[in-house]
């Protein structure tokens, strides 16, 4: 079986016209890919939220004064939490920055 060029032609032809037979599909791709802004938005809002508590978080964290709750398990895995969050901060930055020309 060879590399017919025509035949690959053809076959790119006959999906646009079925496209265009058929406006239903690129109405379902439209509103596929608003549903993606959706879902991103929605995403972005809780991922602030999350963040806000986080750092409201590192605030109590920081301020603790009791020396048996600074070595908690709680606390432990608070400071933990607070590490990664600082990775994804300096991470947001970095992707922020202008490039340079």
């Amino acid at each position: 079986m060879a590399f017919d060029p025509e035949a690959k032609k053809g076959r790119a032809r006959k999906s646009s016209t079925e496209d265009e037979e058929n406006p239903s599909a690129t109405a379902g791709l439209a509103a596929s890919q608003q549903g993606s802004v959706d879902v991103t938005s929605q995403l972005t809002v809780l991922f602030q939220e999350l963040l806000l508590r986080i750092h409201e978080l590192s605030f109590e964290v920081a301020t603790l004064e009791d020396e048996q709750l600074r070595d908690s398990p709680l606390v432990q895995k608070a400071l933990e939490v607070l590490k990664v969050t600082k990775k994804i901060n300096e991470f947001i930055k970095m992707m922020a920055r202008p490039v340079a020309a």
